[in-house]
């Protein structure tokens, strides 16, 4: 039972906590900008209310709470 716990939580931490060696990042990271690009969000373009991004990936891609991915998007605002 110990042994499986450990295996599941370091897959856990693998597949989520940690950046991507490829991107360098964490997929709510991913998640948040592909919502972006399929709402047609660009620094040209007007400016959009962070609660509509929130939404979106809420909707399609996160289903588990927007705090998280609030916490996210304004991480990678900053």
């Amino acid at each position: 039972m110990r042994r499986s716990y450990l295996d599941y939580a370091m897959s856990v931490i693998v597949a989520r906590a940690l950046p991507d060696v490829r991107d360098g990042l964490k997929p709510v990271h991913r998640r948040i900008l592909y919502a972006m690009l399929q709402l047609g969000l660009a620094p040209d373009k007007p400016h959009r209310k962070c609660a509509g991004t929130v939404g979106e990936v809420l909707k399609n891609y996160h289903p588990h709470g927007d705090v998280s991915v609030y916490d996210a998007l304004v991480r990678m605002a900053q």
